[in-house]
């Protein structure tokens, strides 16, 4: 800018799941014909990095094709590559601190969306309308208890029968065996209200065929236990999207493709964040208020085995739950039967006993676990679950924090490890849990009991581990 004058400044649109906003990019061409010159704000969400750009000009398209401005010149280097649907006339970008831009903007935007329009309110001239993040309201579920699985990997690293896997190897299929382990209970079949997926559906982000599989396994569980789509809640893990296979993941949210049109299909409908808050309100009187991350986010190329959250994403997801809550003590949010829980697909803590690091397969523990913790302590949450380490693992993760001038010690987070679900055999710690496992979790009035179910493909399930998590 300083030596050209002005340069072009790209829209990177979520392709696959964010709309054209034809309406709201036609309106500002409009206004900048008439003021000849606009504000915009350029956030970077993870870094919480904020800038304000002096904008004279738009170029788009309202069909969505991308295209580039024929003065490359003057497109910054990193765009130069690519072809977008909007570009942007920039003569000046300045940096400005947090509090800068909430004074106009008065939000962060969550990242389901790349573009967001601030709207004057017309009556209070001064004030901003800010553009609702998420709501969620309580849905009904029949039982309190909860079906985990996580690592399920439909396609080539999946462990049982299915339209791929054949032979005696593969005898039995995965549903057969869960479905088996509840019939046998039936008591315990009549009180699973809510079935959690922590990550790694399919197996090396191998797509469409696999995300059938799941969607079929999914529904036909759905059925099973006489429940709706909307008690299963998903979230991603690294398997599920295809980091390397994408030529440019980063810029357009490509990778992210498939695994949308997977929440589409499933939930019936369009689902845009990948990250959100999901309250549950029990037959049984249980209230459980869900924080579901997504983990698999890929900050680089050389870190896309690393699960992160980021500051922004778990803050705002936490504070939608805390606000409803009104609380942020877990005991006594407990001794009033609701149950705080932070989904995602990486550990937080160590799970194996010893890991040794490869070139190719880092140890990959979430870079921001600590951050994540802390912030779920300080807001009474009681549990987390993840998968990624196909070994089920509880532990306990706790901080020191200063609230003023007292360093608090609240009570510890147990924290949940699913194992793996479905995984091959060689996929598995052959020395530390050389089976699948599946997880059984219900409440009363002290707190959570856990059973872990151990199984092979050609083994019949059978308790691995029952036990009672105290909180009260």
């Amino acid at each position: 800018i300083n030596k050209l004058g002005y340069v072009y400044w790209a829209w990177w649109r979520k392709v696959n799941s964010e709309e054209m906003a034809t309406n709201a990019l036609q309106n500002f061409q409009e206004e900048l014909k008439k003021e000849k010159k606009k504000r915009l704000f350029l956030v970077n969400v993870d870094e919480k990095k904020f800038y304000r750009a002096t904008c004279v000009g738009i170029d788009y398209r309202p069909s969505g094709e991308t295209f580039s401005p024929s003065e490359k010149n003057r497109i910054p280097h990193y765009y130069r590559p690519y072809r977008f649907c909007a570009w942007f006339k920039f003569t000046r970008i300045e940096n400005i601190t947090e509090a800068e831009y909430l004074k106009v903007a008065e939000f962060i935007p969550p990242k389901a969306k790349t573009l967001y329009v601030i709207v004057k309110n017309n009556q209070l001239k001064k004030s901003w309308i800010k553009l609702p993040i998420s709501t969620f309201n309580k849905i009904s579920a029949k039982g309190s208890t909860i079906l985990h699985l996580s690592d399920i990997h439909f396609g080539s690293m999946h462990g049982f029968l299915s339209g791929e896997k054949k032979g005696f190897k593969y005898k039995k299929r995965l549903l057969d065996i869960i479905k088996a382990h509840f019939d046998q209970n039936l008591d315990l079949k009549a009180k699973v209200g809510i079935i959690v997926v922590t990550g790694d559906l399919i197996s090396k982000a191998q797509g469409v065929k696999g995300f059938d599989c799941a969607y079929d396994f999914l529904h036909s569980l759905v059925t099973f236990f006489d429940i709706e789509h909307s008690h299963v809640i998903i979230i991603p893990g690294n398997h599920d999207l295809p980091f390397e296979k994408e030529k440019n993941p980063l810029h357009d949210y490509s990778y992210q493709r498939n695994y949308i049109k997977f929440l589409n299909k499933f939930y019936g409908g369009k689902t845009v964040d990948m990250e959100f808050a999901r309250t549950y309100s029990t037959t049984d009187g249980w209230i459980y208020n869900f924080a579901c991350f997504d983990s698999a986010k890929p900050r680089h190329k050389d870190l896309k085995n690393y699960g992160y959250v980021s500051e922004v994403s778990f803050d705002r997801i936490i504070k939608q739950i805390k606000d409803k809550n009104r609380d942020d003590n877990a005991a006594r949010m407990f001794s009033r039967k609701k149950i705080n829980i932070a989904l995602l697909h990486h550990h937080v803590m160590p799970v194996a006993l010893s890991s040794e690091p490869q070139k190719k397969e880092p140890v990959t523990l979430t870079l921001d676990a600590a951050a994540l913790t802390e912030a779920l302590l300080k807001n009474g949450f009681h549990f987390i679950f993840h998968g990624h380490q196909h070994i089920p693992f509880i532990g306990k993760a706790n901080r020191g924090y200063f609230v003023g001038n007292n360093f608090v010690m609240k009570s510890p987070l147990y924290v949940i490890g699913g194992g793996s679900a479905g995984v091959i055999p060689e996929e598995l710690v052959q020395d530390e849990m050389p089976s699948n496992t599946f997880g059984i979790y219900a409440p009363d009035e002290k707190g959570l009991n856990i059973k872990v179910i151990q199984y092979r493909a050609a083994n019949d399930p059978k308790d691995y581990l029952n036990i009672s998590l105290k909180i009260v």
